[in-house]
């Protein structure tokens, strides 16, 4: 009886053992998106997360990579569905380097293999200039004749205060956009649209205003940025969805901005940096820049293409 009580001690305190050195060990902080498929069908950031996630369970049988890749592959649609209107429930935007705005990032990743040269240029809607420049020679003729206008998503606000569907139909009915000016923000009267409002009536009171004035209204964002004001950084929430005020004032010194918890993340969130690569999440984004890369920005969520 004694013995068996000795044992099931031994064991108790081996385990408690085992659970220190398996949190006591430290896992490699690998900020890049290179996704694994684990035996348990779930999706990993990257081989050292997974490695760390086994570690952080020592008592449970651990997980396999079965793929080199995402668990769930992207199944695209035919082409004609691709360059169609995209399902309601699509609220993530991007801007493509032709001037068309798609309802998600997945729609850009399905068209490289028909087109290429095309990619990402920013999270958010087109706006009525890239379209423009992008259209070329003759725009007013191609956008009059291109199936865009008719359900393109974008709303367009010009200083005219009219709002269009999409800067198809700016363009087109405008004749010379020349003569249109665009309203950034979206729809006329949004939230949106009023803030970047401001933004142009404060740049322009910048112009002659003192230092203390400058820096009166500065605000702090998410992306450990400081705005001119709270209507600068509302008015460039469009272009990244993780954006949002943290503090008035300049954004201090935060010291080290990697936080523990990018050590060991079960569900990667990736985005994508300016840089070209891809990371298993925003806040990973941010510690790279920090350890790395300080020219590095958010580009759009979601794997780079």
């Amino acid at each position: 009886m004694l013995v068996e009580k000795y044992q099931s001690f031994s064991v108790i305190i081996l385990l408690c053992l085992l659970s220190v050195i398996a949190k006591g060990h430290k896992c490699v902080l690998n900020p890049y998106y290179h996704p694994v498929c684990g035996s348990d069908m779930k999706t990993y950031g990257n081989k050292d997360i997974l490695d760390c996630f086994n570690r952080q369970r020592p008592r449970i049988r651990h997980v396999r990579i079965i793929y080199h890749r995402e668990c769930d592959p992207l199944i695209c649609p035919s082409y004609s569905d691709l360059q169609g209107p995209w399902p309601d429930h699509y609220k993530a935007p991007v801007c493509a380097n032709n001037g068309y705005t798609y309802g998600h990032l997945h729609q850009v990743r399905c068209l490289r293999d028909l087109q290429p040269d095309i990619r990402v240029i920013h999270e958010g809607s087109c706006t009525l200039h890239e379209t423009y420049r992008a259209l070329g020679r003759n725009a007013h003729v191609k956008a009059c004749t291109s199936p865009r206008r008719l359900f393109e998503k974008n709303p367009i606000c010009t200083t005219n205060n009219q709002t269009y569907e999409n800067p198809f139909m700016a363009i087109c009915m405008a004749g010379n956009v020349q003569h249109v000016r665009e309203k950034v923000g979206g729809t006329c009267g949004s939230q949106t649209q009023r803030s970047c409002e401001k933004v142009r009536k404060i740049q322009e009171s910048l112009k002659i205003a003192s230092i203390t004035e400058r820096t009166k209204f500065l605000a702090c964002g998410s992306d450990l940025r400081t705005y001119r004001s709270e209507h600068h950084l509302e008015c460039s929430k469009p272009y990244n969805r993780f954006l949002f005020l943290t503090h008035f004032g300049r954004c201090n010194d935060f010291g080290n901005i990697c936080p523990e918890k990018l050590k060991y993340i079960a569900v990667a969130s990736p985005v994508c940096g300016t840089d070209g690569h891809s990371y298993i999440s925003f806040e990973a984004l941010l510690c790279a820049r920090f350890r790395m890369n300080k020219n590095l920005n958010y580009l759009h969520s979601g794997a780079c293409i």
